[in-house]
């Protein structure tokens, strides 16, 4: 099919040949909400923000529950530096998926989803909603260093309640994900 043929062009980064391929499957059925979803991801991965969003509120409107649209949605809006349209597509992907298995979240990148929204509530000053995404992906075991790090920054730049024993462990896991990016950063940040 067209869409399957857009997928592989996709997954090879020829967008330009994959949108061609998405547009004729859409030209066959208007509601295939892949097509428009993949073909907003290609113009996501051109940097064509605007023209990705419209695909994946299309995508949206035959797939009321397609938690990874409205994710994409927020992270255009993150790249846009629109912050204050990001939040509640984060918000609906979040809340969308919060009944899924942990293995399903996974699946589905609802880690990612909340590591952009503690990106866009800390860019909206929301610091105490930034630590609560942050917690949670060290809660559930998400290996990414900056996500230690962001989190103790966040904790003692803007927390009352600042537990050093636990910011210490944070920042030794941190170092210990990533040492010379760890190093790096301190060197760049406090150099």
């Amino acid at each position: 099919t067209d869409t399957e043929k857009g997928f592989a062009f996709f997954k090879e980064g020829k967008y330009k040949k994959a949108i061609e391929s998405f547009n004729v499957a859409i030209a066959d059925n208007a509601k295939n909400y892949n097509a428009h979803f993949y073909r907003g991801f290609c113009y996501f991965n051109q940097k064509q923000y605007p023209k990705a969003i419209t695909d994946f509120e299309k995508a949206i409107s035959f797939k009321k529950d397609y938690i990874e649209a409205y994710s994409n949605i927020a992270s255009a809006y993150l790249q846009m530096k629109e912050y204050k349209k990001a939040l509640p597509y984060a918000n609906t992907a979040i809340e969308l998926g919060s009944s899924l298995t942990p293995e399903e979240q996974l699946r589905r990148e609802l880690p990612v989803t909340y590591e952009m929204r503690g990106e866009v509530n800390y860019q909206l000053k929301n610091y105490k909603q930034t630590i609560q995404d942050y917690q949670h992906l060290v809660n559930i075991k998400i290996k990414k260093w900056y996500i230690y790090n962001n989190l103790v920054m966040t904790i003692i730049k803007y927390s009352q309640n600042i537990d050093k024993t636990e910011c210490l462990q944070l920042l030794k896991e941190s170092q210990t994900l990533a040492p010379k990016k760890y190093f790096s950063y301190i060197n760049d940040t406090y150099g």
